[in-house]
């Protein structure tokens, strides 16, 4: 990924993607599948939950991904790393082909 249009692209339904907080090394990285899908935002299943279960009801089994604006985003061999509006790194993804 070079761009925030395109893990927009790839972030569809069943889409995989390694999730990581890059400055809270407590938190493990996880796998996460995209669930749900709108125009401004995706959702990725939270524990155990099913992406069956997230496509009943996104509102209320689902962890929501807005769509952040492209200037807060960091693009390097393929991973793409949303920072807040200090600089520091709030959390990345890199997409599972």
């Amino acid at each position: 990924m070079q761009s925030l249009s395109d893990f927009k692209r790839k972030a569809v339904v069943g889409a995989k993607f390694i999730r990581r907080f890059p400055e809270n090394p407590t938190i493990p990285e996880r796998i996460a599948a995209v669930a749900h899908r709108q125009s401004n935002a995706v959702v990725f299943p939270i524990g155990n939950t099913t992406i069956e279960q997230v496509k009943e009801n996104p509102h209320q089994s689902g962890c929501w991904f807005y769509f952040p604006k492209a200037g807060n985003c960091f693009f390097e061999n393929g991973v793409m790393t949303v920072k807040n509006d200090f600089g520091s790194a709030l959390l990345s993804y890199e997409f599972i082909p």
